[in-house]
């Protein structure tokens, strides 16, 4: 099996285990792929969802916080087919709990003081 061929059946395992909410195996696909972990994060669906797009949608908060880890502004800003990101559907789908969690540790983070 070539290389490529490979990559592709990772990739479709890596978006199963997003889908299934199987942290475990998702942590061993990110530690056993051997490139940097956030190229990963980048990677779109046929819907053009990534794999936090996909955790938001579904309310997975483990795994939400888990790749939100992996990922810059950049690529949680990445759209779907639906234009929309992963905050974007949390929102939408009342995931309140995704939608807040920046926020929270932002503000519970002592190094970030604001200043009016």
């Amino acid at each position: 099996m070539d290389s490529k061929s490979l990559r592709f059946i990772t990739h479709q395992s890596f978006f199963s285990a997003v889908r299934s909410d199987d942290l475990q195996t998702l942590k061993n696909l990110i530690e056993n792929e051997g490139s940097d972990p956030s190229s990963l994060m980048a990677l779109q669906n046929d819907e053009k969802e990534t794999a936090l797009y996909i955790a938001a949608e579904n309310n997975f908060f483990e795994i939400f916080i888990y790749l939100l880890g992996f990922c810059d502004l950049q690529t949680v800003m990445i759209r779907a087919k639906s234009d929309m990101d992963a905050f974007h559907v949390a929102a939408a789908r009342g995931h309140l709990g995704i939608f807040i969690f920046p926020f929270a540790v932002f503000r519970a983070c002592s190094c970030f003081t604001i200043k009016i």
